[in-house]
């Protein structure tokens, strides 16, 4: 069993679990879901903004750019993808795609190059 910071995989039982953290406290989700037959582990980049407010004001706000890493589960059907996690550091959103990969014994692709 793979057992991550947001995500279990049971290759055994054909299931995943995602995990989530509310003030640092790891939670469950809501169960085990089915998990597809997987053809890869995939890592992409995404810039995404955050709004910031200033002051009490809504009207002074600003918004800075945020680029995250992400790492998915693709299935061997269209459409089949799975977010397994999200982090600001590349060299952590390797090892983990790395080590999912080796887990489940398929190939992990990096559309960052």
């Amino acid at each position: 069993m793979y057992k991550g910071k947001d995500i279990v995989i049971d290759r055994k039982e054909k299931r995943y679990k995602k995990m989530y953290a509310i003030l640092g406290i790891p939670l469950l989700s809501d169960g085990w879901q089915p998990l597809p037959e997987i053809k890869q582990v995939s890592i992409t980049k995404r810039g995404m903004s955050k709004r910031l407010a200033t002051g009490i004001s809504v009207v002074n706000t600003s918004s800075i750019g945020v680029e995250l890493y992400f790492i998915y589960l693709q299935g061997n059907k269209q459409g089949v993808r799975i977010e397994v996690t999200r982090t600001k550091s590349l060299k952590k959103t390797l090892k983990v795609a790395q080590g999912i990969a080796n887990y489940l014994n398929v190939e992990c692709i990096n559309y960052l190059k």
